[in-house]
């Protein structure tokens, strides 16, 4: 589900609903994420360790060298996730991540 899409960034909710079928999620969602950076919002997944194979799917499905892909989760619903993840406990949060990381790409980082 699509939660916001502004300022080249899309928001995307990830839930029990949608994180049992990550292919599909992914043909829904990978086309409308092309030259965006992209957030994952999981706060509605209590046991994202539960979830860990489609997470990694989906991942892998938006990751992309030219664009952020952030996750926000807090850590009481994580204990132990690949340390390639972003994960933060907010969207403001994410939204800093992303500015940060769009500056570095800009200077060359």
């Amino acid at each position: 589900m699509i939660l916001s899409k502004e300022n080249n960034t899309l928001v995307l909710r990830l839930d029990e609903e949608n994180i049992k079928n990550p292919k599909a999620f992914c043909s829904d969602y990978t086309e409308k994420a092309q030259e965006l950076d992209v957030v994952f919002d999981a706060l509605q997944l209590p046991n994202l360790n539960a979830h860990n194979d489609a997470l990694t799917f989906v991942l892998a499905a938006f990751q992309n060298d030219d664009y952020s892909c952030v996750t926000v989760a807090l850590p009481k619903q994580y204990t132990d996730l690949p340390e390639t993840w972003v994960v933060v406990p907010t969207l403001e949060e994410a939204n800093d991540f992303i500015e940060l990381e769009r500056i570095q790409r800009d200077l060359g980082f």
